[in-house]
């Protein structure tokens, strides 16, 4: 004969339900999870098992953040639940059910929200983080497993300050990234408004330069080409002087040899 029998429970960590039915065989707990992260099912989140300080199984979810994992009866477990950028829940399983339901098939269902991790809280921060979020046992007076609700309440309480305490956090580190890239980019314009200057005056400066050099390379090519036109003027006077010198000289001479001639036929 089975018998099935449903509970429900819903708060912000874990939205949970169970059914259980007899068998003819040693029985376990099956948990059936999905792991979401702010909100949104995260596929690749990592579930370890602990009894005691052994690790005892490890799994990762699925799509949809959707996982199942399956408890021997009798044992106490921590379950830890983390994402990369996360911080990390606990919660703790307490298997041990009375001896006429060792061979019961439990299971239990629930969701593990979790949400992404500010680095440079306090330690009261952490030690509330590192405290199980939920504690899942047997309750005799529903016959199943169900978890302690007074607790779950106070962790909640609890992690609602830590989560409010990372989103100021994170609030204020994204203003100051603000602000400082804000800075940085007036500080680059700043900065290159000054480059831009110093290299418009060394450019001037330069220009100022060059036309001056040029400037006197034009005097200095004016003076020489006037010094060269004076020095081709005087040759060119000295050589008419020199030519004319020399026309009177050769008549000079033509005209003593001439009365020399003169001289010699009367003799």
């Amino acid at each position: 004969m089975r018998l099935i029998k449903i509970t429900s429970f819903s708060f912000l960590f874990f939205l949970v339900s169970g059914y259980h039915l007899h068998a003819q065989k040693s029985g376990n707990l099956e948990l059936l999870g999905s792991i979401l992260l702010d909100g949104k099912g995260t596929e690749g989140a990592e579930i370890v098992v602990l009894k005691g300080n052994e690790q005892v199984d490890k799994l990762i979810t699925s799509s949809g953040g959707k996982f199942i994992l399956t408890l021997d009866l009798n044992n106490v477990y921590n379950i830890k639940f983390s994402q990369t950028g996360s911080i990390v829940k606990n919660m703790t399983v307490d298997t041990k059910v009375p001896e006429e339901e060792k061979s019961t098939l439990f299971s239990f269902k629930f969701k593990v929200d979790l949400f992404t991790k500010v680095e440079g809280l306090d330690s009261i921060a952490n030690f509330r983080l590192n405290k199980p979020v939920a504690k899942l046992k047997y309750d005799d007076s529903y016959d199943d497993f169900n978890y302690d609700e007074a607790y779950s309440k106070q962790r909640k309480a609890e992690l609602d300050v830590v989560k409010n305490d990372m989103e100021t956090l994170k609030a204020l580190r994204d203003k100051e990234a603000a602000d400082l890239l804000a800075k940085q980019m007036a500080d680059s314009v700043a900065n290159y408004k000054v480059d831009l200057e110093a290299k418009n005056k060394l450019a001037a400066q330069q220009k100022a330069e060059a036309d001056s050099l040029a400037k006197l390379n034009t005097e200095k090519s004016k003076a020489e080409i006037e010094a060269a036109a004076a020095a081709a003027a005087a040759k060119a006077k000295e050589d008419e002087e020199a030519r004319l010198k020399q026309l009177e000289q050769d008549k000079l001479n033509a005209i003593a040899e001439a009365k020399a001639k003169k001289i010699r036929s009367k003799i």
